[in-house]
């Protein structure tokens, strides 16, 4: 896995109350291992009117809507203006029942549907799209810096990447159809694909030592029940004494959105808890789950040889 440095791009974050309790269902497919101390929110929109809010922060053009869903019959529409950042009306902002801590872990997990012709390019303050963020911040409220999943424009090598803006150091996640690493070929999975439901799960353990170097901070990413990253060599927490007090999902698309456009997101499902699900790899994760209204995938460009021998 390659890593670079880039230039910081923090934003600065208002005060945002707790999610409203109207705004949380309850997913039943997900069956997680209670604890005393944990927190889980669920939502499938399924409960709420077409055309109200989701029921998050920072979110004036996140409406529900039955246009398309992954289970049953709602999801929440993402809609951005073209040349905007969208802060206040892209996605939306979940602030956390109570904080994680040192030591402590999230799970999020999202189901997205980007219609086909949906452009997710970013051409400004990096080229890369805020997805899905873990904010940390002081006891006082101060920006501790964001643990950051981005999406990269289409065409680029490796769809993903990951930092803590607390270290600064980019890590590169997945690999193309057609780029080589070592003599193993990318492959069109890791790439984001329109017009179909697509599942998106991220982990973080949080402290200021990483596992390789005798800590824990760790962070898993997965896509569509495939573990993409596993990094073990980062921390994700500058201080001892920051808190994880909000979610962010997208938000602010650098550089000014390439269009006026819209997309689906479904089955939210944020957690302390440690969910029963193993990975293939037995890493606990939330997973897939099971959707109604998956759809049939748009004609898959045909993947590379998975390896490439040369004599």
């Amino acid at each position: 896995m390659r890593c670079e440095r880039k230039a910081l791009d923090l934003l600065k974050v208002p005060d945002m109350t707790k999610l409203a309790a109207a705004a949380v269902a309850v997913v039943a497919a997900v069956v997680l291992t209670p604890r005393a101390d944990a927190w889980t929110i669920s939502q499938n929109f399924d409960s709420s009117a077409v055309g109200t809010a989701c029921g998050w922060d920072a979110a004036g053009g996140s409406v529900v809507s039955a246009d398309q869903s992954y289970t049953l019959k709602n999801s929440c529409k993402l809609t951005i203006t073209s040349r905007a950042t969208g802060f206040g009306m892209w996605g939306g902002v979940i602030a956390h029942p109570t904080p994680v801590k040192q030591g402590g872990q999230l799970w999020m997990r999202v189901h997205t549907f980007m219609p086909t012709g949906f452009d997710y390019d970013s051409t400004g303050e990096g080229n890369h799209l805020k997805f899905l963020r873990y904010h940390t911040a002081t006891t006082a409220g101060a920006n501790g810096g964001y643990d950051d999943i981005y999406i990269n424009p289409s065409g680029n090598a490796n769809p993903f990447q990951f930092i803590y803006e607390g270290e600064q150091v980019w890590d590169l996640i997945g690999t193309a159809a057609g780029t080589l690493v070592g003599n193993l070929m990318g492959t069109n999975k890791d790439v984001i694909q329109l017009g179909v439901w697509e599942t998106y799960e991220y982990w973080v353990k949080f402290d200021t030592v990483s596992v390789k170097n005798g800590g824990q901070a760790e962070v898993r990413f997965w896509k569509n029940g495939a573990l993409m990253a596993d990094l073990t060599d980062r921390i994700t927490l500058s201080n001892a004494s920051l808190i994880v007090d909000q979610t962010n999902l997208f938000t602010y698309w650098n550089g000014g959105a390439p269009a006026t456009q819209s997309m689906y997101v479904d089955d939210l499902v944020l957690t302390t808890d440690t969910p029963s699900a193993k990975d293939a790899a037995g890493n606990s994760y939330i997973g897939v789950g099971s959707g109604a209204n998956t759809g049939t995938p748009p004609p898959a460009v045909p993947d590379p040889p998975s390896s490439v021998t040369v004599n």
